[in-house]
């Protein structure tokens, strides 16, 4: 019975691979930061396990933190992923800055800060 029962988990399920650890998910704006952007990954590798054929069907959404302002330390959580078949969330998992971004000087904190006050 427990290899019927594995037969039919890997005759229906597929793995899929969404993400690898250290995969860039998306580079996203920083404010008050000695670096324009900073990268978005996972600190390990994203897999899950759909009915076959739905592979296709999972869509990832990454809401982030905003905004970004600096200093963000590598590793630091600066986003949530959900990943969704149909309406259905299936995976949740924290998006961490893959490099560190330092404070910008004094003048480069200045303007962003004015630069925030109107952009809301």
């Amino acid at each position: 019975e427990s290899q019927k029962l594995l037969n039919w988990g890997f005759q229906n399920f597929d793995a899929v691979r969404v993400f690898t650890r250290g995969q860039t998910a998306g580079s996203w704006p920083v404010w008050k930061g000695d670096a324009p952007t900073v990268q978005g990954g996972f600190d390990s590798d994203i897999i899950v396990t759909v009915p076959k054929g739905q592979a296709s069907a999972v869509k990832a959404e990454i809401d982030r933190v905003q905004p970004l302002v600096a200093p963000l330390a590598q590793g630091q959580r600066i986003g949530l992923l959900k990943l969704r078949l149909g309406d259905q969330v299936i995976v949740e998992r924290p998006v961490l800055a893959l490099n560190a971004v330092g404070q910008a000087g004094m003048f480069g904190r200045a303007w962003d800060t004015i630069r925030l006050w109107f952009d809301k």
